[in-house]
């Protein structure tokens, strides 16, 4: 053992250069293989918080010259039907837009920026949200909102919100009306 040692300092004082070499290659390819690692298993465990995680697809249209998913609602709608296997199906609008919400509570204003996506109500389905309080089929009705438990405690504080209303001054989406009661509130995604 003794022979070993004193070969393998002799070898590192002698070959300085090709040492320091060889810890940096090592540490490199260490670092590029702890990445690539971390990648694999971010793509192995992508979305696998839904309880339907397995069951999830997204349906792709390339079209030439568009960044993001383009979709028609009526084609969804009719994919949707075409097999039975298909247990629910919808479309988010989710553009990166923010309107300014308030609420009245005893006669002051609250106001807040938040952005908004437009769902489809199945989507709650396809999805699986963790429904703390309220109607997970609350967004069959078009004035009705959820709201994730985040914005519950930030607009509402302990008060429960279910029933309260939500107003905005500005057009949501392609939505006219300007005041929303909140139906549902789920606990916030990873």
């Amino acid at each position: 053992m003794k022979t070993i040692t004193r070969n393998f300092l002799s070898v590192l004082r002698r070959f300085k250069m090709a040492t320091v070499l060889n810890l940096l290659g090592l540490t490199v390819a260490f670092a590029a293989f702890m990445v690539i690692l971390i990648q694999v298993k971010y793509e192995y465990s992508y979305d696998r918080t839904y309880s339907t995680a397995d069951r999830i697809y997204r349906v792709d249209k390339t079209v030439e010259n568009i960044i993001g998913m383009v979709q028609t609602r009526p084609f969804i709608e009719e994919f949707v039907k075409s097999s039975p296997h298909i247990e629910a199906g919808g479309l988010i609008l989710a553009l990166p837009i923010s309107n300014y919400f308030y609420v009245t509570h005893q006669g002051e204003k609250k106001g807040f920026r938040e952005a908004v996506s437009i769902i489809q109500p199945e989507i709650v389905k396809v999805f699986d949200f963790p429904v703390l309080q309220g109607d997970p089929d609350c967004l069959n009705d078009p004035e009705k909102m959820m709201i994730p438990e985040s914005l519950a405690q930030k607009i509402f504080g302990d008060e429960s919100p279910i029933g309260k209303s939500v107003q905005t001054d500005e057009q949501v989406f392609y939505k006219n009306e300007k005041m929303f009661t909140v139906g549902a509130v789920y606990r916030d995604f990873p």
